[in-house]
This record gives C-alpha cells, sequence and structure tokens, in this order.
C-alpha cells in the first residue's frame, strides 16, 4: 500500500512538471511573432496555468508565517533581483531597443519582462497564505471564497478603471482566482478524473475556438480580463486540457517527458533566462539582415548583361 501511494505521487508530480513545461514552452511562444490565432489562444490560459499549479502545490499548515517568508523570499525574491540585475546588463551591453536606461528605476518600479510572474505570485502566496491562517483561525470553509471573491472583483474594477501600480499589484486579484482554484482542486481530488482521449481532443479544439471568438484577449500581464467572467472560464478550460495532456505525455517516451519536465522543474531560472535568450536573438536576426543587405549583390542591369 505505501509503494503504491509513493508511485501515486510520483505521477502527480511528473505530470505537474509536465504542465509547467508546456505553459514555459508556450509563454517563449507568446513573445514571438506568432500567427494571431495562436496568440490569442496562448494568452487565453498560459499565465494562468502557472497560478492554478502554483495554489495546487500550496499546503496548509506545513509552514510558519517567518518560515514561509524565509523560504518564499529565497526561492523567488532573490532570484527574481538576479535575473532583473542580469537582464538589464544584457539589454545594456546588446544596446535593446526600450532598454531602461536606469536600472534604479527598474528596481523601484518592476520588470515589465516575462519574470513580472515571480513578483506577482510572490505577493500572491503571502496573501494566500494570510487567508489560509484566518480560515483556520475562524474554522470557516468560507473564508476562503468571500477573499477570493473580493479580490477579484477589485481586480476587475481595477481593469475597468485602468488602474495600474508598481509591481503590477492590480494583477493580484486575477492571480489569487486561479491560485485558490488550483488549491481547492488538489483538495476536493477534482485532478483523480480523467479524460478519455476523444473527449480531450474535442475540448481542445472548442477552447481554441472560444478563445479565438473573444473580441478582447485576457492578458496577466496588463490586468486584462479579456471579456470577464467568460474569459476567466475559458481560461480554467485551458488549464483543464493542459492537465489531461501532460497525464498523456508522463507515458510518453522518455526523452520526451523527461526534456519537458527537466523545463518544468525550473521554472524560474527559464522565466528569468527567456528574455534575455529572446533579445539576443532578436539582436542577431537584426544584425543578420543588415549583414546580407551589405553583402548581397545587387541585381545585374539586363541591359549591360
Amino acid at each position: 500500500m505505501e509503494k503504491a501511494i509513493k508511485t501515486h505521487s510520483l505521477s502527480r508530480i511528473d505530470w505537474i512538471d509536465i504542465a509547467k513545461g508546456i505553459g514555459i514552452f508556450l509563454m517563449v511562444m507568446g513573445h514571438t511573432s506568432i500567427p494571431k490565432l495562436g496568440g490569442h489562444w496562448i494568452y487565453s490560459f498560459h499565465m494562468p496555468l502557472f497560478f492554478f499549479l502554483s495554489g495546487f502545490l500550496f499546503q496548509s499548515g506545513k509552514y510558519s508565517w517567518s518560515q514561509f517568508i524565509k523560504r518564499k523570499v529565497r526561492t523567488m525574491v532573490v532570484p527574481y533581483f538576479f535575473f532583473v540585475v542580469l537582464n538589464w546588463i544584457v539589454c545594456e551591453l546588446l544596446q535593446y531597443d526600450n532598454c531602461p536606461h536606469s536600472l534604479l528605476n527598474v528596481l523601484a518600479d518592476g520588470s515589465n519582462g516575462a519574470i513580472w510572474f515571480i513578483y506577482v505570485l510572490f505577493f500572491t502566496e503571502l496573501l494566500f497564505f494570510g487567508i489560509e491562517q484566518l480560515k483556520n483561525l475562524l474554522q470557516s470553509k468560507w473564508i476562503l471564497f468571500i477573499f477570493c471573491l473580493i479580490a477579484t472583483t477589485i481586480g476587475w474594477l481595477l481593469f475597468q478603471n485602468s488602474m495600474h501600480f508598481f509591481y503590477k499589484i492590480e494583477v493580484v486579484g486575477m492571480s489569487l482566482f486561479f491560485y485558490v482554484i488550483g488549491y481547492i482542486t488538489r483538495m476536493k481530488g477534482w485532478y483523480l478524473k480523467r479524460w478519455n482521449f476523444i473527449l480531450l481532443l474535442f475540448l481542445a479544439v472548442v477552447q481554441f475556438i472560444l478563445a479565438n471568438l473573444q473580441n478582447r484577449c485576457l492578458d496577466m500581464a496588463s490586468n486584462s480580463y479579456g471579456t470577464g467572467l467568460p474569459s476567466l472560464l475559458i481560461a480554467l478550460l485551458g488549464i483543464g486540457v493542459t492537465i489531461e495532456c501532460s497525464k498523456y505525455i508522463v507515458k510518453s517516451p522518455l526523452w520526451i517527458s523527461n526534456s519537458i519536465m527537466y523545463i518544468g522543474k525550473n521554472t524560474i531560472v527559464v522565466v528569468g533566462m527567456s528574455q534575455m535568450t529572446l533579445m539576443g536573438m532578436k539582436k542577431y536576426f537584426e544584425l543578420y539582415e543588415v549583414c546580407l543587405l551589405y553583402t548581397s549583390p545587387s541585381p545585374r542591369d539586363p541591359k549591360t548583361s
């Protein structure tokens, strides 16, 4: 029995890492010049996926306040500032367009690159930890629902009024919504239900179509709720499809599953490096295009041939 439990636990970790790996791949693709249909589909759920999985992995009662904060500072805050400084140095060396001239401004206001996810997740986890502590103190299951509803509503109102703050505090309302859904999913055991392949394929197509039918796309980085509740539900459907795909990928050849899991296990590192990689690639292709422009032979004049 103990062996079966360990095997089941390992299986859960595997598909979670694969889901994270898929999310990282989609995040990178979302920052490239992909067709509009693909961009709308990716943005409809790829960042909510990370907050959902983070909530799924939250373990109540494991840490005290001081232990929790110390752990999050070590695993999130320190890496964030490291990658902010590193990204800024690379940006300056490459003389990249829109590169902030002052590192202090970036540190004060928060980075607009892909690593915004790290500090928004930090704020979200601190808020959720406090709500969870209050819930345990008052012995009321409604506390979680009430605070989630309040935070999501505040986030929606800030979106409606185009209000933005330093370090994207306004995004925490939406991120908490997906974080709480992820937490509840694990507590209720909803993730244990498997979808057959035909149903998975059908729902994947439906989610893709619905994501592209929206006249306004969900975008967590700018606190855009898209079309509101429909966009949130479409995001949850995309998350569900990704999780079920991850469970199928676990059974794929090891070189495939292990490669995706490796990316998923190093989410913060990959997120921190992705911006530098994209800057380098863009600069390379710009230089390559210039080189071709100056080195390619000019067309011959038919009259002088």
